[in-house]
């Protein structure tokens, strides 16, 4: 189906509709909105999210929140930085589903936003020992999606594309030839699903499971656990 955006540029407007109206205009923003997309299949409660949240967040000043439907909530920050803090430290999880975070520019509409792109922490295993550095672990990040300021951490920040299937591994090349299959794993990987390696639903909601009407076995996905990174917790 045709956007609306792009019927609207083919139609002859009437004259009441080519004037339009003047959208005011604010010198500063009251607040800083991050528009977020929980991919539960629950609906979502406001005063649930606000106790899971706020806690972690810990912002230093304000943090309204506002219920726009369809799973999607508006966190309006008086503090840009506060809103900044939240992006840095992604991936977020609400009842162990992905929260999608988008920030919201003035002059898009809620239909406008896609959801589309998170960051993920991505370990990267079974390296051969000529490509154990930080070269080899940069283009790696690169070929998964837009990485992150590069540290010298021992994951990857990668924003990826979410309406993809999760990667498992990269083939590493070394003249011509494939010397080895880096294994990727995820930290704090939310629930994903098993059968097509998406994250926005898990198995049970899978169009490839719900086809087969209880006829595929556990033995037939093709991602699984085994996904999940360890995270090294040091006090």
């Amino acid at each position: 189906m045709e956007s609306l955006e792009g019927l609207w540029k083919k139609l002859s407007l009437l004259d009441e509709e080519e004037t339009g109206i003047a959208c005011p205009k604010k010198a500063e923003p009251d607040t800083f909105t991050l528009a977020a997309k929980f991919l539960t299949k629950r609906v979502v409660n406001v005063e649930s999210v606000a106790r899971t949240f706020r806690p972690l967040w810990r912002s230093k000043k304000d943090v309204q929140i506002k219920d726009m439907g369809d799973n999607i909530l508006f966190f309006n920050f008086e503090d840009e930085c506060d809103l900044d803090r939240v992006i840095e430290y992604e991936p977020w999880t609400y009842d162990k589903h992905l929260v999608v975070f988008e920030k919201v520019t003035a002059n898009v509409p809620l239909s406008s936003l896609a959801f589309q792109f998170t960051t993920f922490w991505i370990q990267i295993h079974e390296l051969p020992v000529q490509c154990l550095n930080q070269e080899t672990r940069d283009a790696i990040g690169s070929s998964l999606g837009t990485p992150l300021l590069m540290t010298d951490t021992e994951s990857e920040g990668v924003r990826i594309d979410i309406t993809k299937p999760l990667n498992r591994v990269r083939k590493v090349w070394s003249d011509e030839s494939v010397i080895r299959c880096a294994i990727l794993k995820y930290e704090r990987l939310p629930n994903f699903c098993y059968w097509c390696g998406l994250v926005s639903h898990d198995d049970r909601y899978c169009e490839r499971w719900l086809r087969s009407k209880g006829s595929l076995k556990k033995s037939d996905q093709n991602f699984g656990d085994w996904m999940r990174a360890e995270i090294d917790i040091t006090t």
